[in-house]
């Protein structure tokens, strides 16, 4: 569409517009898309992800939308969901809807319009993980109660989303500690439970004194996904996290002494004085440095006294005075030392609260009663009842089994001074049912809060404020998972490879200690041996059974495994080795030592059992395990199980073996992680080419195997490139880099070049690839540059491709199409107002033998392509198979054809589409109809556009149900000027105003034709020219010969205008010789003018016929009628044309057709029959209708004979009807009497010139003579 103003000036054209319509019966050829690339754009701290899926794939007006499939892999069956609708433009979406740890499948299926079909791309794997490591979201306790007398704590959490279901299958385990940040041991083995809600009861909880923290686990790869806040139970009724809540009121402790035998007999050394004349202002001296203040006596009774007063003890150096009672106390002398009686002291009933000691070494303890004995006593040590608070890693238990947090003692074994020094030391052994041997409760043993463990001691025990000394002890595990708080799941066997226990499952079994066991203020240290078999399945590693029956032995120390030897075993374990995997391999290593590092992790190098480790089958990798290592993750962890640090997540449970790092050459050091672990500088890597072959790379390693698959580290060690076959295309491969999570590839470098043979001689620079659900490679990233196409000579840019499965091809093990995705160059063609040539977007698809597969597939479906110039409704674009010759028209173009003589050295380029031109539309085949093409061939090695048939304009003037009068050039020649910068499409016709159709078709006359003339038209992509009469033939070879030849062209010759009139069908052949005679007549005048080209053409001629002694030829000089000239009733009437000439521009299509120039010029001769000379003449006649509307008639000698001598001037005349303006001019040359029939007047006019203006803004007229 155009627009136009009120002055006239219009608008360049609009965007062409496309019908969005199908009616083909057949499916189009479109390709499927192609997913380029899955990422995470957003990762919340409780989970939530966001993914961008990004693809690729050609626009078309059949697209409907886009439906893009997510499945997750799951352990209990895959979930899949579809979000339809998706935008036909849309090549982005951003998935709100998935969850970090989750593993995922997309798959995008472009919807056709219309029913036609479902195109679905290659799925491709996903996973929501944060820089490469593994995803671990935080969920919430929901709940924590506590209740006495063995109800325990209450724990309640749920770990799904909002909004989410809370039914299914979820695996968790729980954890606890007695600080916020670390020490935290599992309770609970790894539970299943059919809820992400539940409940758990720790029922051996103290009040307040752990913090709990719940773990969730992944059924499929049994690897933490979720994780808690540690939460410590508070009485205020919320949940408390955070620094430590201190017990109130000593809630929930056991008050028990160890040993408390009956009161002992003193036997006094001293005589009893009557104490009447003693000063008791003075302290009564008691044994042990006890000495009893500020008395206040009752009146005694013979020597023995009773009263009040304050005991003085003292504390870190600080005298501190208990108030106490005492009575029957005698005395030995004057200095009031006591003779007989002892006096006993409640601290905590008489002062509210224990006296606290805390040395500056040892252990803190409490003072609860003293007992002070006489100075002169046998023994006059002091004793009563200590309370010797134990470090927080551990708690004592008592013979009833309760757990309190002090070693109480009492009774004669103990020993305590004024000076709150004290000591203990009895023997176990003496104690009835106390001991080590089975089926015995100890009286006294210490429980691990750092380990499930009690050790128990045996022999003589010693305490003091340096702590507690045991001769002889023993280690037993402490149970403290009940299976009726898990849903009834009990401990896993060892047997159960796809189930977690507990890493603590080497001390399930009897353990002596060989040295005495100590207690400080650090925790409980000893060392340990073990002849016990045992075997359980670890949880971190997840599912790893390991059997043990060597001697083992653990030293401890602060309350931990400080280090130790588990002695020779066995580990077992399944892996998952694909997405989807039939059976999951089973790996078996042997050890001659594993090592007990500090706080429970195990290490041991392995000798395997099993050769080698297969994933992402059924293709994928395969690499050796000798060499490996084993490591389990410690029993107790030196940090929370779960948190976010930095915005990164991290488990306790994948915390690397301490101090295990080694240089391998990598970015980072090679650290140990929990599982098999190979760490190998020198390594192989094998890998499965598809469809068949083994790649065999030395590689540096950084490995580990778990349950999930295989995790981490690949870069193959390549001094030399080496070739692999990729679904049968051969490719040199010069790095291999690959880095996974659980078999995920997160992190791919993979390089090299993709050999494509002849005809496509095309080597394709891959700087990624990635691999596929088969562990076969299913495309990749290309390296950003030109390259040609050999066969074809066109220059690409690709960027992406890949390996698609488009059905069988016809030779074994080629089993993929190469789909390229990119830019293609094309000489000629170009984006509207652009200059040429342009990239086009598309996918060019190969077999592994070079040649082309299908059509080439556009990545814009757009009707605004141009090919020079030209309008291109552009559908379609193939690459010739080698050997196809091109079926060129040689008509359809100036140019020659160039002589190919082998097509299996180089091919054409096919373009499929309309090229459109103004006033004409879309331009069609020679013989076709409507809506039939010609094919485009280009052979770009000889920059040569050609067509497999001549184009033909059509434009229908006349359409009515008995006759259709179609402006028809049928026989159009395409010529690309270098000089005008565009295409130009030329043709030639003899023309009939009234053609002769119409006068079959009407049984009109003869005598109803008008005129006859030849036209030719020049299209250019926005103007269109008709050049008729004598001018046609000159346009016709100055458009060639400037096309060809460039500004101001030499008169191309006989030869060429032959051949170009040949091309254009101009017959007879006596014409092309006359018009060859009026183009090398004028061909000189073109230089007259500035900057001349064939559209002054009518212009060249009217000044040609202008100068003096020259002029066009006249119908009379002609062998035949070329300039045609009038026929039918108005030629038979005397009326003649000659020398007719002219030039019509029009441009637009359709409604937005534009009259720009309308140009007509003749000699004319009017002379009927009966009269004997031409009653009008003129020797040039022009009439012009210009863009703006203006009018212009032009005579110049005009004659009659109406008059006695001749009448010859010349007149001009302008009318514009929109201005109403009108103009006119006039000039006389010749004396001439006005009219014969007034001879009387003698009137004589000589060289009279006027003019006349009407309608303007001042009227005038002037007349000169």
């Amino acid at each position: 569409m155009r627009a136009v103003d009120e002055m006239g000036n219009i608008s360049e054209p609009s965007a062409p517009a496309v019908i969005d319509e199908w009616t083909s019966e057949q499916t189009p050829e479109l390709p499927t898309p192609v997913i380029t690339s899955i990422t995470t754009i957003a990762l919340a701290e409780t989970g939530e992800a966001t993914a961008a899926v990004k693809w690729e794939m050609p626009a078309s007006p059949l697209i409907a939308s886009f439906s893009l499939e997510r499945v997750r892999i799951a352990s209990t069956g895959n979930v899949t969901e579809t979000i339809n609708g998706i935008g036909p433009a849309v090549r982005t979406y951003n998935d709100t809807q998935v969850f970090a740890g989750e593993l995922y499948q997309y798959t995008i299926t472009a919807v056709l319009k219309f029913g036609l079909a479902e195109l679905p791309s290659e799925p491709r794997f996903y996973n929501a993980l944060n820089n490469g490591r593994r995803p671990l979201v935080r969920f919430d306790l929901t709940n924590i109660s506590w209740s006495g007398n063995g109800g325990g704590t209450t724990l309640t959490w749920n770990s799904c989303p909002v909004g989410s279901p809370v039914d299914g299958q979820f695996h968790y385990a729980v954890f606890r500690s007695t600080a916020l940040d670390e020490g935290y041991t599992q309770v609970t083995p790894i539970i299943s439970i059919s809820t992400c809600a539940p409940t758990y009861v720790d029922a051996s909880a103290q009040h307040g004194r752990y913090f709990y923290a719940i773990m969730e686990f992944d059924g499929r790869t049994g690897e933490p996904i979720g994780y808690t806040i540690p939460a410590q139970f508070d009485d205020s009724g919320d949940i408390q996290t955070g620094g430590y809540i201190p017990v109130v009121g000593n809630d929930g402790l056991v008050q028990s002494t160890l040993y408390n035998p009956g009161a002992p007999l003193f036997i006094p050394n001293c005589t009893p004085i009557n104490p009447i004349g003693n000063d008791f202002t003075q302290p009564l001296l008691l044994g042990d440095g006890f000495e009893l203040h500020n008395l206040v006596l009752n009146p005694w009774v013979g020597n023995n006294i009773s009263g009040f007063g304050d005991l003085r003890v003292v504390n870190n150096g600080v005298a501190v005075f208990v108030p106490t009672m005492f009575s029957n106390i005698t005395v030995a002398d004057a200095q009031n030392r006591v003779c007989t009686g002892q006096i006993h002291t409640n601290i905590i009933a008489n002062t509210g609260e224990p006296i606290v000691v805390t040395p500056e070494v040892g252990l803190a303890y409490e003072v609860a009663e003293i007992t002070a004995r006489p100075f002169f006593a046998s023994f006059n040590e002091g004793t009563g009842k200590v309370r010797l608070l134990m470090p927080n890693s551990l708690r004592v238990v008592d013979e009833n089994g309760e757990q309190l947090d002090s070693l109480n003692l009492a009774g004669l074994d103990l020993r305590i001074n004024a000076n709150l020094d004290f000591s203990f030391q009895t023997n176990l052994d003496n104690i009835a049912n106390h001991g080590c041997a089975a089926g015995e409760d100890p009286i006294v043993a210490f429980s691990l809060e750092t380990m499930p463990t009690i050790v128990v001691p045996t022999g003589i025990l010693s305490a003091s404020p340096a702590g507690v000394e045991m001769a002889g002890s023993c280690m037993d595990y402490d149970e403290r998972y009940n299976p009726v708080y898990a849903a009834g799941n009990p401990r896993p066997p060892a047997s159960n490879l796809n189930a977690g226990d507990s890493n603590d499952g080497f001390l399930r079994g009897r353990y002596t200690g060989i040295v005495s066991t100590q207690i400080n203020a650090t925790g409980l240290a000893g060392i340990f041996l073990s002849n016990a078999p045992m075997s359980y399945v670890a949880s971190y590693p997840f599912g790893f059974s390991l059997e043990l029956n060597d001697t083992k032995s653990l030293v401890l120390a602060d309350s931990h495994i400080s280090t130790g030897s588990l002695g020779a075993g066995t580990a077992v374990f399944e892996y998952i080795p694909s997405f989807a995997p039939a059976t999951q391999p089973q790996v078996k290593v042997n050890f001659s030592d594993l090592i007990v590092d500090e706080r429970g992790g195990l290490y041991a190098t392995v000798t395997p059992e099993t050769a080698a480790v297969e994933w992402l089958l059924p293709n994928g990798f395969v690499t050796g395990l000798l060499h490996s290592e084993l490591y389990l993750g410690a029993v107790t962890s030196n940090q929370r199980p779960g948190q976010t640090i930095d915005e990164i997540a991290t488990s306790a449970l994948w915390a690397t073996r301490p101090g295990d790092q080694i240089e391998l050459g990598l970015e980072n050091p090679a650290t140990l992680e929990p599982g098999l672990n190979i760490r190998r500088e020198e390594h192989g890597l094998f890998w499965k080419t598809c469809p068949t072959g083994l790649a065999n790379m030395p590689a540096t390693v950084d490995s580990y195997i778990r349950h999930g698959g295989v995790s981490d580290r690949f870069q193959a060690q390549i001094e030399t490139p080496f070739v692999a076959n990729i679904h049968g295309y051969e490719a040199l491969i010069d790095n291999f880099d690959l880095s996974f999570l659980d078999n995920y590839i997160y992190a791919s470098h993979i390089t090299g070049d993709v050999d494509l043979p002849f005809p496509a001689d095309l080597n394709l620079r891959f700087i990624s690839m990635w691999f596929g659900l088969d562990g076969c490679i299913g495309g990749g990233e290309l390296l950003n540059g030109f390259e040609n196409i050999a066969y074809w000579d066109v220059n690409v840019n690709f960027n992406h491709a890949v390996f698609a499965d488009e059905g069988a091809l016809p030779l074994p093990g080629w089993t993929r199409v190469l789909r390229t995705i990119g830019a293609l160059e094309l000489p000629h063609v170009s984006l509207p107002n652009q200059p040429a040539p342009t990239l086009l977007g598309v996918q060019v698809a190969f077999r592994p033998d070079g040649q082309p597969y299908g059509d080439v597939i556009l990545d814009e479906n757009r009707p605004d392509f141009e090919l020079d110039g030209f309008p291109l409704l552009l559908t379609g674009l193939r690459l010739s198979n080698q050997g196809e010759a091109a079926d060129w028209d040689a008509n359809a173009t100036a140019a020659t054809p160039p002589n190919i003589t082998d097509w299996n050295q180089m091919g054409f380029v096919e373009l499929h589409g309309a090229i459109s031109a103004p006033y004409f539309g879309l331009l069609v085949r020679e013989t076709g109809a409507p809506g039939d093409y010609p094919h485009i061939q280009m052979q770009l090695h000889n920059d040569y556009v050609g067509f497999d048939e001549q184009l033909k304009g059509a434009r229908v003037w006349v359409d009515l149900a008995i006759v259709q009068v179609v402006h028809e050039y049928e026989n159009l020649v395409y010529a690309s000027s270098e000089l005008e910068g565009h295409g130009l499409l030329l043709g030639w016709r003899e023309y009939q105003f009234v053609p002769q159709v119409a006068i079959d078709l009407l049984s009109l006359p003869d005598s109803a034709k008008v005129i006859h003339f030849d036209a030719t038209v020049v299209m250019e992509p926005e103007h269109v020219h008709f050049f008729i009469g004598q001018s046609a033939g000159t346009a016709a070879f100055r458009a060639m010969a400037e096309a060809i030849g460039g500004a101001n062209p030499a008169y191309p010759g006989e030869v060429l205008t032959n051949l170009w009139a040949g091309k254009l069908n101009m017959n007879p052949p006596l014409i092309v010789d006359e018009y060859q005679a009026v183009a090398q007549m004028v061909w000189p005048t073109f230089d007259e003018f500035a900057n001349p080209d064939f559209r002054m053409t009518t212009a060249v001629l009217n000044e040609y016929d202008r100068q003096p002694n020259q002029s066009l030829p006249t119908n009379d000089d002609y062998v035949v009628d070329v300039i045609r000239g009038t026929i039918g009733a108005v030629g038979e009437i005397g009326v003649d044309l000659h020398k007719m000439r002219g030039h019509i521009e029009v441009d637009g299509l359709g409604l937005g057709m534009q009259l720009e120039m309308f140009h007509i010029v003749a000699a004319i001769e009017v002379q009927y029959e009966d009269e004997p000379h031409p009653i009008l003449t003129g020797d040039m006649v022009s009439f012009m209708i210009s863009r703006y509307g203006d009018y212009i008639l032009e005579g110049v000698d005009i004659g009659s004979s109406l008059v006695r001598n001749d009448l010859s001037l010349d007149l001009t005349g302008l009318y514009n009807p929109n201005t109403q303006a009108i103009e006119a001019g006039l000039g006389l040359h010749k004396d001439i009497n006005l009219v014969h029939d007034l001879e009387m007047w003698s009137i004589s006019l000589n060289e009279l010139t006027g003019a006349v203006g009407l309608g303007l803004a001042a009227r005038f007229c002037a007349i000169l003579a």
